[in-house]
């Protein structure tokens, strides 16, 4: 709209990374303040009405909203384009499941993004906020941009597995390494729940595969059994046989497992045995369909059952 690009915020956006004005809206009738970001070949804006509060909270808190603003609208992008694909190519038949899955997206979202907008709200309505509190409200809307972007990136990756597999390519790969990256990049994680990780494997295992894709089925089992099976509980990956065909793998815990009627559905997108324990844990919801896909990208199956000693089990193959 070319009014649009004369405005004072988006004009602006030829000398500088963001724009902003403050002035009357001939269609309100009240002063607004305004906001504007350059992304590509888009541009965002945004307005919030000016009154006292917003402009002393503008003052004092302008290094921290800057950010904080780029964030959320760049995630408020995301969102629209991602939103975008999954609407894009619907058939008459997928056009239910469609639905469901926007739908899961949007409630899924609306988590994170309230919890931003609600710390944001708090250091703008309290400009005498304390440093302390202020970095406690910077460090949750952190935690929650984190969250955000995950999700975002899940559902991407979900995306592409639906639609164009091709965006993944394969080459020869020696899985043993990615294992073991892995299990470096999820030690932290395991030493605060006293999870112990051990590992049965070949020195090599080389297989025609997505490194990506490769990595994200070994680190979301890892990831949902040290989060899930219970606090000092082993894991165990192992590599249990192979044929000229196929590899075949094990990932199991000796946790807490779960009820028999959850296993059928575990593989399901956004299903959550306890959702509040899930969010609190920091899960997206879509860590084991991930797993499943890409495990059928490596035209490979999985199943999962209750050990009867105790904990959960993972079964899969993954094709040479």
């Amino acid at each position: 709209n070319e009014n649009y690009l004369l405005r004072p915020e988006i004009s602006s956006l030829e000398n500088s990374s963001f724009g902003t004005d403050i002035r009357l809206s001939s269609t309100t009738g009240i002063y607004y303040y305004y906001f504007a970001q350059k992304l590509d070949t888009l541009y965002v804006r945004s307005a919030l009405p000016y009154n006292i509060t917003l402009a002393s909270a503008l003052k004092a808190n302008m290094n921290f909203l800057y950010p904080v603003g780029t964030i959320v609208l760049i995630m408020m992008i995301l969102i629209y384009i991602i939103s975008e694909r999954l609407s894009a190519s619907v058939t008459h038949t997928q056009s239910t499941l469609k639905r469901q899955l926007t739908q899961n997206i949007s409630h899924e979202l609306k988590t994170p993004v309230a919890a931003i907008l609600g710390y944001t709200e708090s250091l703008m309505q309290n400009k005498d906020i304390d440093n302390e509190k202020k970095d406690q409200f910077i460090e949750k809307t952190y935690r929650q941009t984190k969250r955000l972007s995950a999700l975002l990136n899940d559902i991407s990756t979900l995306n592409k597995l639906d639609e164009n597999k091709k965006l993944y390519e394969k080459e020869s790969t020696d899985l043993v390494g990615i294992i073991y990256d892995v299990i470096s990049d999820t030690a932290e994680a395991a030493q605060k729940r006293n999870v112990t990780i051990e590992k049965i494997l070949p020195p090599d295992i080389i297989l025609s595969g997505n490194k990506s894709l490769l990595y994200s089925i070994f680190r979301n089992l890892v990831d949902n059994a040290i989060a899930y099976a219970g606090e000092g509980v082993t894991v165990k990956i192992a590599m249990t046989h192979s044929d000229p065909t196929y590899y075949y793998f094990s990932v199991q815990d000796n946790g807490c497992g779960i009820e028999e009627k959850h296993l059928p559905r575990l593989f399901e997108r956004f299903y959550r045995i306890d959702k509040g324990r899930s969010r609190k844990m920091g899960g997206t919801g879509l860590g084991l369909s991930i797993v499943k896909n890409a495990i059928l990208f490596h035209r490979g199956n999985i199943q999962v059952r209750n050990i009867p000693t105790g904990g959960l089990e993972f079964l899969f193959s993954i094709h040479k």
